[in-house]
């Protein structure tokens, strides 16, 4: 697939704007782009083009404006055949725990935040009286991890953004805030069957230590280990306490 900018024998295929972005999180150069582009103008060849296939080399700006008309779901498959990849040939091994179990993490990152820049799909908030709202982006981050192992594969996120509100029944176009708990069980929805194979015991903070939640999990053929704490669950420490006492008597 090719997309077209303005300007004389200016054009590069959506896989050099992909294969660009994310060859930044591999070589440690602060400008990788510019420095590729460099090379490739004095040796004729650059790493871009040798360890990734790179046809050409788009400047960061022209990377923004292809990637940015992409749907973030177009990679999600990507991820499950990495996953399968690594289990096919022989390298999943040391992620396995627990009489062949798959440790799944679940926690929320926030990747942007500002107070002017925005889009119909960021979160707000306020952070005093008066002051103008500061938006952001979050999403929930899927991660398969192992004790002793410093490295992590990654899953597909899950992205929370404002959703539409079913319930508004003045205006079609209002919406409401989403959050990271919704957000955790829609990718659950769209992979807890997928990744049921790989056995996982899905990790998390207190957040994630409601019965819903928990619910959803075992309907998915999966395990969770999730904090609990006694000052956000009160009710579970108070029946465990009553147990202990019981116990003793």
């Amino acid at each position: 697939m090719r997309i077209y900018r303005q300007g004389p024998n200016l054009r590069y295929t959506l896989a050099d704007a992909v294969l660009s972005a994310f060859a930044c999180f591999f070589l440690p150069s602060p400008s990788f782009l510019a420095f590729q582009r460099r090379m490739q103008d004095d040796v004729g060849r650059s790493n871009g083009q040798t360890l990734f296939g790179m046809q050409g080399i788009p400047s960061d700006g022209q990377i923004r404006n292809l990637l940015d008309r992409l749907v973030p779901d177009s990679f999600q498959l990507l991820f499950l055949h990495l996953l399968d990849t690594l289990r096919s040939k022989g390298d999943f091994s040391p992620f396995v725990r627990l009489r062949d179990r798959t440790l799944v993490a679940l926690d929320g990152i926030e990747f942007h935040s500002s107070r002017t820049i925005h889009c119909k799909q960021c979160s707000s908030r306020r952070t005093g009286q008066g002051k103008r709202p500061s938006f952001f982006h979050t999403m929930v981050a899927a991660v398969v991890v192992a004790p002793g192992h410093n490295r992590v594969v990654p899953l597909m996120p899950e992205f929370v953004c404002t959703q539409d509100d079913p319930g508004d029944q003045h205006s079609v176009r209002r919406r409401k805030q989403d959050c990271e708990i919704n957000a955790a069980k829609r990718w659950l929805t769209k992979w807890g069957a997928r990744m049921a194979h790989y056995r996982p015991v899905y990790l998390g903070d207190a957040l994630y230590a409601t019965h819903p939640f928990c619910q959803q999990v075992l309907h998915a053929g999966a395990d969770f280990l999730f904090v609990g704490k006694p000052k956000s669950h009160r009710t579970l420490f108070k029946y465990l306490h009553e147990c202990y006492i019981q116990s003793t008597e």
